[in-house]
């Protein structure tokens, strides 16, 4: 046994990329000891369950274990299948039941398997009169129904491997092996979405057409994918999957509040049997791509009826928010916040962390200490950890299906008294309210949320529940003016959603640690009239950063930032200039980020050119250049090149810093028309830049 153990393990190592754990699995119940029972493999259609079957007979074949795979095996009797699986492993006796009595290790797979037909209960009694040494592996889409499990012999022998989405890093191993990368590669990661057939319906596309990402080749991928995960249903319930698809998650009343034809209820129930559509605490959804799948080709079908659906889900929404109870708010908050985001980009996060298991909950106290393990910086753990004595009621725990907390958020008003205790919660509750614009006896909270290390890569579903627990703890606080939503670069850069809500990142320090702040501003709208109404212009968002100029001494700061940063735009992503008078002048109304980015560009390039307009400032103009525009070595090298010493090549340096600083503040304060003569700076499109 202890030869067999060795040399399955490294088979292991050895192929199967992406389900390596899962066929170690497989390989360790048969190499465990009598009975070794019946191995239910689920999960919905094309998350690779034949692919793992046939990976493990392969196996078996290498460990010298005899193996036969029926597929199709819902349209066989139980006559055929012994038949078949007794010639393979060369045996007399052609019944199930000599089969199961027969001594030796052997596998008998059963793919395309389908509870409730009288299979099941012949190989139920098949099995637990047998040896106990045949492997029984069934492949179904469901999980095991509630018959097997409520049998008390047969479910002492049933084990349950569920296949989930693939992750992000072994979908992008995958595009790598097949030669794709970059953009292209990024891409078909986030529409297939971690399911593995469309994953490999993509990368072929993308190898060997070069329209492989093209909108029509996606809608035919989207096609194929449907078909091959179900039969075309009737009208009205293909009409009900294409609801719960748009509401991101649905109830009974979702249905009702929008169907024209048919019964609700049985619709319902319908639906949750569904392999494509996941139960959860918040309600039904419905799986990843599938859901998208479902909306692009509504969209392409009928986008009147579209956009009739999301009115209709939004107006019921709306109504129950208003008049429901705490107990029912989170479910229509994230149904409305799905319909926010016309992308998808928080649907698809939302429902891949509901099909997860990740699950909500107010934070434990005997949490708390891996709570505040997840906290980077001491200076913020004392603040929270004395936060969490008065105001764990407002905290949250996000956990996986095992209950491992994940990670946690918090929402702190700017007046509670916990900013007092310590001089470092102080100094950051100053550049919290100078960055947020908070203004004398205004209503402001900040929410944070923090992620267990080990989630870092792939935060989408967290930041995406932790965003909907903060939008529901925001709409419980009247009068608020502004939002702040505290974060680490990489998590931001990593999830998307700050985009989607209008949130406008503002990146700071404090302690020593880099973070980004997210601001949204409430004054003219409030978070329901921008929940009945998302698509209505969202200038109103920004108000609060373009109102009034910067303060001197923080735009200076904000000035040396973007130049140590303009060779490296994705480092210039919540630079307060973004959100400065002549930014915003320059992009127009309504420019997006990567516009204002541009803008910002162009200008801080055409202040150290203007020096080089000035005679006596030619020498700074060269060191100014070398140092932010083109920093390709160290500045000694440079000041060597330059052919002065490093002594004057630094006080050049902050010379000309310094006149840029001026330069910039006084086209922030004064007449810009003075300063950029004729629109100079206006020749490049900003708004249609990407």
């Amino acid at each position: 046994m202890a030869a067999f153990l060795d040399h399955s393990s490294r088979l292991l190592h050895e192929r199967f990329v992406d389900r390596e754990a899962e066929l170690a699995q497989l390989v360790a119940f048969l190499a465990g000891p009598a009975p070794v029972g019946t191995v239910a493999v689920t999960g919905p259609p094309g998350i690779g369950k034949s692919a793992l079957l046939r990976e493990f007979v392969r196996c078996c074949a290498e460990l010298g274990v005899p193996s036969a795979l029926v597929d199709q095996a819902v349209q066989r009797t139980p006559e055929e299948i012994a038949a078949y699986a007794a010639q393979q492993f060369a045996l007399p006796g052609r019944t199930l039941e000599e089969l199961f009595a027969a001594n030796g290790r052997r596998v008998l797979l059963l793919d395309h398997y389908e509870p409730g037909h009288e299979l099941d209960a012949a190989l139920r009694a098949a099995q637990l009169a047998g040896s106990g040494e045949l492997l029984l592996v069934l492949a179904m889409r469901q999980l095991p129904p509630a018959s097997w499990l409520q049998d008390a012999d047969w479910s002492a022998l049933l084990h349950v491997v569920r296949l989930e989405a693939l992750s992000r890093p072994a979908a992008l191993s995958y595009c790598t092996r097949a030669g794709i990368a970059g953009d292209t590669a990024e891409r078909i990661t986030e529409v297939a979405a971690g399911h593995p057939l469309t994953l490999t319906l993509l990368v072929q596309r993308a190898v060997t057409r070069a329209d492989g990402l093209s909108h029509a080749a996606l809608l035919e991928v989207a096609e194929a994918v449907l078909r091959s995960a179900m039969n075309t249903p009737e009208s009205d319930r293909g009409a009900a999957l294409e609801i719960a698809a748009l509401a991101g998650v649905a109830s009974e009343g979702t249905l009702r509040a929008v169907l024209e034809d048919g019964d609700p209820g049985a619709l319902f129930r319908w639906l949750c049997v569904q392999p494509i559509t996941v139960v959860t605490p918040h309600g039904l959804a419905v799986r990843e791509p599938f859901g998208s799948f479902l909306i692009d080709s509504l969209v392409w079908r009928d986008p009147e009826r579209v956009v009739q659906l999301r009115a209709q889900l939004r107006a019921a929404s709306i109504d129950a928010l208003r008049r429901g109870s705490s107990v029912v708010r989170l479910p229509h908050l994230l149904r409305l916040l799905a319909l926010a985001d016309e992308r998808g980009a928080f649907r698809r996060a939302l429902v891949a962390g509901l099909a997860r298991g990740l699950e909500v909950g107010v934070l434990r106290r005997d949490e708390q200490g891996a709570a505040l393990a997840m906290v980077p910086v001491a200076p913020m753990r004392a603040l929270l950890d004395g936060w969490l004595t008065h105001g764990l009621a407002l905290c949250r725990g996000i956990r996986d299906g095992a209950g491992r907390l994940l990670a946690w958020t918090t929402t702190l008003p700017l007046d509670a008294p916990a900013w007092g205790t310590t001089s470092d919660s102080m100094a950051l509750l100053t550049a919290l309210r100078q960055a947020m614009h908070v203004r004398s006896g205004e209503r402001a909270v900040v929410h944070l949320t923090w992620i267990t290390p080990s989630e870092k890569d792939s935060p989408e579903s967290l930041v995406a529940l932790a965003m909907a627990l903060h939008w529901e703890r925001a709409l419980l606080m009247p009068q608020l003016a502004v939002c702040g939503f505290l974060s680490d670069e990489a998590t931001v850069n990593r999830a998307t959603v700050w985009d989607v809500f209008h949130i406008q990142a503002v990146r700071s320090q404090w302690a020593g640690m880099p973070f980004v702040l997210g601001v949204r501003d409430w004054r003219r709208r409030s978070i329901t009239e921008w929940l009945a109404q998302p698509d209505v212009s969202e200038e109103d968002a920004e108000i609060v950063l373009q109102g009034d100029a910067l303060d001197r001494s923080l735009f200076a700061v904000a000035v040396v930032q973007a130049l140590r940063d303009v060779s490296r735009p994705e480092r210039l992503r919540g630079n307060p200039l973004l959100s400065s008078r002549v930014v915003a002048r320059l992009a127009g109304a309504g420019a997006s980020e990567p516009q204002r980015i541009h803008a910002l560009r162009q200008l801080l390039e055409r202040a150290i050119a203007e020096l080089g307009l000035r005679p006596q400032y030619r020498r700074w103009q060269l060191v100014a250049e070398s140092a932010y525009l083109r920093p390709i070595e160290s500045q000694e090298r440079m000041a060597e090149r330059l052919g002065i010493p490093f002594s004057t090549y630094r006080r050049y340096l902050k010379s000309a810093t310094e006149w840029i600083v001026e330069y910039l503040w006084q086209l922030e304060v004064g007449d810009p028309d003075g300063a950029i003569r004729g629109g100079e700076l206006l020749e490049l499109p900003l708004k249609s830049s990407a």
